[in-house]
Formats: structure tokens, sequence, C-alpha cells
């Protein structure tokens, strides 16, 4: 909630931020238009309610060689992975990400409406990377919709995991998504084609991008 979102005057209320806000008065100006006559108000900032601030974004943890689980929706949830060629473009720009930035990608799946991933960094390049991704592959969405806008829901969920058995269970969290949607069974999954379960077991096309530790990798 903005900080000028509870400013009223009688039936009057704002709905823009202040044109000025004077940082030695601490007063904010405000103006809008009701039934063509234009009304101008000042208001002291040091006297709105302390509850009505924003809360802060929470900031990313980065670190070289931290392990993330990251999700994300389609806007407004809209099946984004179901219009044609957008899975195969999801998967480009995922594989391009990970050649660019250096990241093992362990485990990944596309949704109808959303994508989970799991991948461990070199660097401290978390934000930097799921910028590029998103914005990127956002581009080539809108060119094969020929729209423009967001594609995503908001901001991405970045869950850093402890290396270990916590890395197995997400990414057995992430390839059991299709029997979990019913999409497929255990004994089907491989044939899944947008996750990287099925990848695992096509050793001569698995992405250079795609390292599972060898507990991870069939035969080993």
């Amino acid at each position: 909630m903005s900080v000028f979102s509870q400013v009223k005057v009688g039936p009057f209320r704002p709905k823009c931020p202040p044109y000025e806000v004077c940082e030695k008065t601490g007063r904010a100006s405000f103006r809008w238009r009701k039934r063509g006559q234009a009304f101008d108000l000042d208001v002291d900032i040091c006297v709105l309610p302390v509850w009505s601030f924003g809360v802060p974004r929470t900031t990313r943890i980065e670190y070289g060689g931290a392990v993330y689980h990251v999700l994300n929706r389609g806007n407004y949830r809209q099946d984004i992975f179901a219009v044609a060629g957008s899975a195969e473009a999801f998967e480009r720009t995922l594989f391009d990400c990970c050649s660019r930035f250096g990241w093992r990608l362990f485990a990944y799946v596309l949704m109808s409406n959303h994508y989970h991933c799991c991948f461990k960094m070199q660097d401290a390049d978390l934000v930097a990377g799921m910028q590029w991704l998103q914005s990127t592959f956002a581009n080539r969405f809108n060119r094969f919709v020929r729209d423009r806008g967001h594609v995503f829901q908001g901001r991405y969920k970045a869950l850093l995991v402890e290396e270990g058995p916590s890395v197995l269970r997400v990414v057995n969290y992430i390839h059991l998504n299709p029997v979990r949607a019913g999409l497929q069974t255990v004994e089907t999954l491989k044939q899944y084609s947008y996750s990287s379960f099925p990848k695992y077991f096509l050793k001569s096309v698995r992405h250079v991008s795609i390292q599972g530790i060898g507990w991870l990798r069939p035969g080993i």
C-alpha cells in the first residue's frame, strides 16, 4: 500500500502520487480533478499513518555456489506454455541463460502456466541471470503472439536449497509436477517432453547445461 494511498479529504481521494514533495518541510502536494474543477492539497507526510507505508521487497540472497529452486507463473495465470512454440522457446532460453551465466541446471519442468527449475550458480548473479532469462523469453513470446506487455506474474520466487539430499527432494518435486497434475503417471513420466527428466536418459542429446550430480544421473 502506498504511503499516499490513505490521503483523503471529505469524499475526495487522489488517484495518483503527489506531483511535488518537499524534503525540508515534509509536505506533499497533490492535484486532482473533480467534475472539471482542479483541486490542490498539501499534506504533511509525517502525519500519515505509519502502517500505510509499503513493505519493501525482500533482498535476494546471492553467493557463488548457491543452489536455488526458482518458479514463476504466467501473468494472470495464463497458459503461456500452451501457445505453440513457447515451451521450446523457453527451453532454449533457459539453456542459453545457463551457458551465459555458468549455471549448472539440475532439473526443470514446464507446465501450462508456470515453470520450475533448480540450478547451482557459479557466481553471485541470480538477479542478473533471472532478469535476462525472463526478459529474453518475454520478448520471444510476445513475437509469437504478436503482443506486448508482461508475460510472467509478478516477481519470481527463488528458494535457497541446502546442498545434499535437499537437492534431490527438490529435483523429485520438480520432475513429478506432471504426475501431480494428472498429465502423466510415474511409469510414463519419460514421455513428458518439457522436462529435464527424460533428458537424463538420453545422454547423447543432453544439453551441456544439464549437469546432474552423480546420484541424479541414471546408471551412476
